[in-house]
């Protein structure tokens, strides 16, 4: 629409008839091959050449115009996906079917989180969709708006049963906090001072002497 509006435009001020330049500019426009599908848009809808107004170069002939120009605008689209993928720095999600996730929420203040601790199954995904539900509440959300979790498992000592393993509550990795050893400062030997290879005693040696 933005090319046909100066076109229009240029018609005015050059005081030429809209319609028939809008005629032509149609013509052109049809018979020019597009950018994606490398194909004119008349040859898609008419099945055939059509002469445009514009001198071209003899190309190569195309027996499925069709499935060429399918063709061109799906490496079109992979082509952009990759940009975009690489422009945004996308990664592959490994949540899958039965994983444990969280859901993220909305922020009320500085302090809250990103994520909601309640704890959701994965029972479907669908591209990227994803299906979770708890015993309470439902959520269908984009694969963005979850992170999963693992679970840890504390296993009793001398325990050879099932029953005897306890299983901590779920924590995502990204609420746990690390404990940092103690820090300890470094020491050094302390030796006395010498001044032109003589050794000065100080106020503990004068005492013990």
């Amino acid at each position: 629409m933005k090319p046909l509006g100066k076109f229009i435009q240029t018609a005015t001020v050059e005081n030429k008839p809209w319609k028939q330049a809008l005629q032509r500019f149609l013509l052109t426009y049809c018979t020019t091959p597009h950018s994606s599908t490398k194909v004119p848009p008349c040859e898609l809808l008419f099945n055939r050449k059509v002469k445009g107004l514009l001198p071209e170069l003899p190309s190569k002939k195309i027996v499925n115009k069709h499935k060429y120009a399918q063709d061109n605008i799906n490496a079109c689209k992979l082509s952009n996906k990759r940009y975009q993928d690489r422009r945004r720095n996308t990664k592959e999600s490994d949540i899958q079917v039965g994983d444990i996730v969280i859901c993220k929420q909305q922020k009320h203040n500085k302090v809250s989180p990103n994520f909601s601790p309640e704890q959701f199954v994965v029972t479907k995904r669908r591209g990227t969709t994803i299906f979770a539900e708890n015993d309470n509440h439902f959520r269908k959300r984009n694969i963005s708006y979850f992170t999963k979790i693992v679970p840890r498992i504390v296993q009793r000592d001398g325990s050879e049963s099932e029953e005897e393993f306890q299983h901590e509550p779920y924590v995502p990795r990204r609420n746990i906090i690390d404990v940092q050893p103690e820090v300890r400062r470094s020491t050094r030997d302390k030796r006395l001072v010498q001044r032109y290879g003589t050794v000065i005693p100080t106020d503990l040696d004068i005492l013990d002497g």
